[in-house]
């Protein structure tokens, strides 16, 4: 077998599976590495995390893949940069004003470790954080170790024990991650950051580390409110979801970036990030229009499509659950000819059992048609 047939035998072609393996010769947390093959792992979890950000961006608003990723951890010593995502100024990194978001090229600093062994302040990594300290796990991402006891991860920020700085954590995750075979230790012993203000100084892990827990929930409900970003204007209703997804449309030139619109970005939270359990909506939506895909006598496809009253905000593949407030008639059942006024819930896989008074109706068609 010629070595490109071998290669792309290890590869994976979506980007469902990440490599990560601190202990390879090959790893690379270059921008160039897309860390989609075994044989050329990211050398940290970090820089596969922003990775599945890209990887889950497909062209369009509210249709960008959700839950498809897994992060494969190799058996190894992995560090967290997991400072807030602020400067020494106390302003989050944002994707506008001076020391802000840059987007990603071969020159960027990635190197969460020095060649002495030493924390390297200077990483960009650390940038995309929550403001609140700890690496966002995008969109359900899962992460996979090989062996509970041998894959290890270390953090790099443990707040000062007796200063008057705010608790912390390593990883802040989405609705749907999945979370297996690895294990939390101490800081390294080299030193760790005590003050997200003074990067500049590293402290042995020797104090306590109860300022600090493994997981928390990233924000994609609460605004940042006075929190100013880079650019020195207050973030406000700006959640940490979506200055995240800000940040890694800047990052990438190939996703567009409008951070002067939050409403008008392509890269957005989904809905399922940051609602763990319950309904999806405050409240339900109203369909006033039901197509079904008629393709022939006694032939339909298993997807149609809802009008609702009012902005449903759902992406694809959000599961629904419907309900019949009426009774509906055969003109309630339109082909799809027809232009469509409102927002629509597009190419949902809901099986037409699911509207027991529309099953009827469809068969009932099916047989006049005959």
């Amino acid at each position: 077998m010629a070595l490109t047939r071998l290669k792309n035998v290890f590869t994976s072609k979506t980007g469902r599976c990440l490599y990560v393996n601190s202990d390879d010769f090959d790893a690379s947390d270059s921008f160039e590495n897309r860390g989609n093959s075994p044989n050329r792992p990211f050398k940290t979890i970090q820089r596969a995390l922003l990775e599945a950000a890209r990887f889950s961006y497909r062209s369009g608003q509210y249709n960008d893949a959700f839950g498809s990723f897994s992060i494969v951890l190799y058996p190894g010593d992995y560090v967290i940069d997991n400072r807030p995502g602020k400067n020494i100024s106390g302003q989050a990194y944002a994707p506008q004003g001076t020391g802000g978001i840059a987007e990603l090229s071969s020159s960027s600093d990635m190197d969460l470790i020095d060649a002495s062994g030493n924390v390297n302040p200077n990483n960009i990594l650390h940038q995309f954080n929550s403001v609140n300290g700890g690496v966002i796990v995008p969109r359900g991402t899962s992460i996979i170790g090989m062996d509970l006891r041998k894959t290890k991860l270390r953090p790099l920020y443990v707040p000062d024990p007796e200063a008057a700085i705010d608790p912390s954590a390593i990883f802040r995750v989405t609705g749907g991650c999945y979370f297996w075979q690895f294990s939390f230790f101490d800081g390294i012993t080299s030193g760790v950051y005590k003050d997200p203000v003074v990067p500049s100084t590293t402290n042995p892990p020797t104090y306590s580390h109860h300022k600090l827990t493994c997981f928390e929930y990233a924000d994609g409900r609460n605004g940042l409110g006075t929190l100013t970003g880079t650019d020195g204007i207050a973030l406000g209703l700006t959640t940490d979801l979506d200055l995240y997804y800000q940040k890694i449309a800047k990052a990438w030139q190939d996703i567009p970036d409008t951070t002067s619109n939050i409403a008008s970005d392509e890269l957005q939270p989904r809905v399922e990030e940051n609602r763990i359990v319950g309904p999806n909506t405050s409240r339900p939506k109203t369909i006033i229009k039901v197509e079904t895909d008629f393709v022939n006598t006694n032939v339909f496809t298993t997807t149609a499509q809802v009008e609702t009253q009012e902005p449903h905000g759902f992406s694809v593949g959000t599961p629904v659950l419907m309900e019949v407030l009426q009774e509906l008639t055969h003109q309630d059942l339109m082909v799809p000819s027809l232009s469509l006024r409102y927002q629509l819930i597009r190419h949902l896989d809901i099986l037409l059992r699911i509207l027991t008074q529309v099953h009827h109706l469809v068969t009932q068609l099916q047989l006049e048609l005959t």
